[in-house]
């Protein structure tokens, strides 16, 4: 069972650090959430705000009873890609050239993808 220690914080960057969710760099000096938790042992958990705000957005929260996990993230936002492709660019998306971009280029757009229609 996973404890909480410190909720979601916003938290300025005193150096560099790696999203536990997309696994990108969050930039010195940008904001980023940062939590606390106890499972097994004390960990912290930093993300991109963007990127915490679509696992919200999404409801991961929802399938996953111990948390959202690095693997599960990713699994999430490359389901959400491919259903988003086949529902609006499918002659693309079944092309026999299509190939999947990285998993940073899938979750940007899903994340755009959401946000404007989601607005």
């Amino acid at each position: 069972m996973v404890v909480t220690i410190q909720c979601p914080k916003e938290t300025k960057a005193k150096k560099e650090h790696k999203c536990d969710f997309c696994l990108g760099i969050i930039e010195k000096g940008t904001t980023y959430l940062k939590s606390v938790y106890v499972y097994d042992s004390i960990y912290s958990w930093k993300t991109h705000e963007k990127c915490s705000k679509i696992a919200d957005e999404l409801k991961m929260y929802d399938e996953c009873d111990e948390g959202v996990t690095t693997e599960d993230f990713h699994e999430f936002i490359n389901d959400r890609y491919k259903v988003i492709m086949s529902e609006t660019k499918n002659e693309i998306y079944e092309s026999d050239l299509f190939v999947f971009p990285s998993f940073i280029k899938q979750l940007d757009f899903v994340i755009n993808y959401h946000s404007l229609h989601n607005s």
